[in-house]
């Protein structure tokens, strides 16, 4: 299951705040002070460790450490890492909570776009808010690390005190262990309750122990399956001069069935692949699941920010404008030159939704993408009648050419400034009543 808690920030429910949460907080715990780390890795990992203890790995410290040190959460990812902290008597943290300023509700696997959407209809700003959780990792343990259990209230009247300061919308403790719910109810948070299908392991050695607890028609039908699955199957990853012909023709049948059967006419042409590998080199991942030698999936990982593929798209089209005004450039470059004068074109349709998410998160996601394609498609046609017009009134192209490579060159730079939606830097201790 999940708890959540009641929004205490964004203007919502202004009268819930730390003491009203846990009105028997001011007697007991007014010396208490919590404060905010600017991640996991800042704190020392036998401090840590201390409170989590050993029994859940998803919330240590060297699994919180290693997703903020790869990258995997962070500023950038919309996965803010502020863990909150009540320390004792003898200055080290008898409590600690893994938090997170969140831009967006994915890698959660709780949906609450319906509490998003309406909160924005009754006109508050959902995002952020504060996830206490295992990033990316939809196992139930706890969310208040205790050294000392005494210390849970405290922490609590902590995480609801950093979101009214911050004016978060509301503040969420995600796969909750069993036994933490009572300590959330008990602060008159809100609790929701989930469904999940666990497997226990019942002391079973081995695959085939297990399988000898079912019925014999139910272990060969598994048998099956395993060994299909498993049989003559690899996984390569290739960058670079690594990735030849063979691997893109195989990559581009994949991204062919994938578009034409969810989004529709894919828009990249097969001679984009091969030339995106050629210019960024090892900054394109291809992994390619393969069986019997014969590619059978695969993805294409980028490694870096979307606003620089954005600009990078952009420059090369300017380029192309431009080379579309030398003199008599031959039939192989012009059709070259069209090619990459178009391809923005094409791309934009692929980083509109993808920019929209990471800039705005999924706040009034489809107002954002549908104003923003309302507003292409309208250059887009009046490019069109702008680009008819000049040549009857010059009668040749070169100056619509030269406004289009000035545009796109506009274009690039702009992109280049596009930052990710900020989240608030929090560095302010919070005081429970």
């Amino acid at each position: 299951g999940s708890g959540k808690l009641n929004p205490s920030g964004g203007g919502a429910r202004p009268d819930l705040d730390a003491a009203r949460c846990t009105p028997y907080m001011a007697e007991r715990m007014t010396s208490v002070t919590a404060r905010l780390a600017d991640g996991v890795a800042s704190i020392p990992a036998d401090q840590w460790n201390a409170c989590a203890g050993a029994g859940n790995p998803f919330v240590s410290h060297a699994f919180l450490t290693a997703l903020e040190e790869s990258g995997s959460v962070g500023r950038r990812t919309g996965w803010q890492p502020i863990p909150v902290i009540v320390d004792g008597a003898d200055g080290a943290p008898i409590a600690v909570a893994p938090a997170y300023a969140k831009s967006h509700s994915q890698g959660e696997y709780v949906f609450d776009h319906a509490w998003a959407d309406a909160w924005e209809r009754a006109g508050g700003s959902y995002y952020p808010k504060l996830q206490i959780a295992a990033p990316f990792t939809p196992v139930p343990g706890p969310r208040l690390l205790l050294r000392d259990p005494a210390a849970a209230p405290a922490l609590i009247a902590a995480l609801e005190a950093v979101t009214d300061q911050h004016d978060l919308s509301s503040a969420h403790a995600t796969f909750l262990s069993p036994e933490q719910v009572p300590l959330f109810e008990a602060a008159g948070w809100l609790i929701r309750e989930g469904t999940q299908f666990h497997w226990h392991n019942h002391g079973f050695g081995s695959f085939d122990d297990f399988l000898a607890t079912l019925a014999s028609r139910k272990r060969k039908a598994i048998r099956k399956e395993r060994a299909a699955a498993v049989e003559g199957l690899t996984i390569r990853h290739l960058t670079g001069n690594e990735i030849g012909p063979r691997e893109w023709d195989a990559f581009w049948t994949f991204y062919q069935d994938t578009g034409s059967r969810k989004w529709g006419q894919p828009y990249l042409t097969r001679p984009f692949f091969p030339r995106l590998g050629a210019l960024l080199g090892d900054r394109v991942l291809l992994i390619l699941a393969e069986r019997d030698g014969q590619p059978i999936a695969g993805a294409l990982v980028d490694r870096f920010r979307a606003q620089i593929t954005a600009a990078a798209f952009a420059a090369v089209s300017a380029l192309a404008f431009v080379a579309l005004q030398l003199p008599a450039p031959g039939f192989a470059l012009l059709l070259l030159f069209v090619f990459l004068a178009g391809l923005m074109n094409g791309a934009e349709h692929d980083l509109l939704p993808f920019l929209t998410v990471r800039l705005f998160g999924l706040r009034a996601y489809g107002e954002v993408y549908g104003l923003l394609v309302m507003i292409s498609l309208f250059g887009t046609a009046t490019g069109i009648t702008a680009f008819g017009r000049l040549h009857d009134a010059t009668g040749h192209y070169g100056t619509a050419l030269a406004l289009a490579a000035a545009a796109l060159g506009t274009a690039a730079l702009l992109f280049l400034t596009l930052r990710e939606r900020p989240l608030p830097h929090v560095q302010a201790h919070a005081h429970p009543a």
